[in-house]
């Protein structure tokens, strides 16, 4: 039996953009968040770690069959920074309250601006889309919560990983499809039998992260058909 982990998301906004726990974490190891991303910009000057903006540990519908293992997201959209709009809409995804695809339902700010994580995630499902006549529903978690242009050496520890885990690890347990898109070695490090899990789904091209017949490599528990089923 899994043993439950609190959601650490609650209480997000634009004044305050780190899980509790988490910056508890970076004020006892680094003296800051702020000081622990000066750090790894200096380590990694392509990193350009930025706690400015509202965090996406996970997004979609979390009752989706279809979970899609990420590492973290990337540059933050400029045209969505203080908009109240999309404040709100993070805080419904947060709280597991968002009915659909979030990225793909056409995210605006209060201009009017398409959020760019729309037009990414809707290029990397096109052959899905393509297949099903229509969006799927799925559920995408996070590596690392946090904003950054590149990986880098993401924290084992960090507190809000305790629920990223659990996530997964439920997912397993009743059977859902897996895909890890990127960071496949350090999914295999933190989630214990992600690797030999036969509903799991690997990518033959991380980089380009495209979820298309074409780029999966699937385990013993799984086909096309049966994600195509499952969406």
């Amino acid at each position: 039996m899994i043993t439950p982990v609190k959601n650490p998301w609650n209480g997000i906004d634009w004044n305050n953009t780190i899980a509790s726990n988490d910056r508890a974490f970076f004020n006892q190891h680094f003296g800051s968040p702020n000081a622990y991303a000066a750090k790894v910009n200096v380590k990694n000057p392509k990193a350009k770690l930025d706690f400015n903006c509202l965090p996406e540990p996970f997004s979609g519908d979390i009752t989706s069959n279809v979970y899609c293992l990420n590492m973290n997201p990337g540059n933050p959209d400029p045209n969505f920074v203080n908009d109240p709009c999309f404040e709100i809409l993070t805080q419904q995804n947060l709280a597991h309250n968002w009915q659909g695809l979030f990225w793909t339902d056409r995210i605006k700010n209060v201009k009017g601006d398409i959020h760019d994580g729309v037009d990414w995630l809707n290029k990397k499902m096109a052959g899905l889309v393509n297949n099903l006549g229509r969006t799927p529903k799925m559920f995408f978690i996070d590596f690392f919560p946090y904003h950054s242009a590149h990986g880098f050496a993401f924290p084992t520890n960090l507190p809000t990983n305790d629920y990223r885990d659990y996530l997964v690890m439920k997912a397993m347990d009743e059977g859902k499809i897996i895909i890890v898109m990127r960071q496949k070695k350090r999914w295999f490090n933190a989630i214990q039998g992600l690797d030999t899990y036969p509903r799991l789904i690997t990518l033959k091209c991380p980089a380009g992260g495209w979820l298309s017949n074409g780029n999966f490599i699937y385990g013993p528990g799984v086909t096309y058909n049966d994600l195509l089923k499952e969406l």
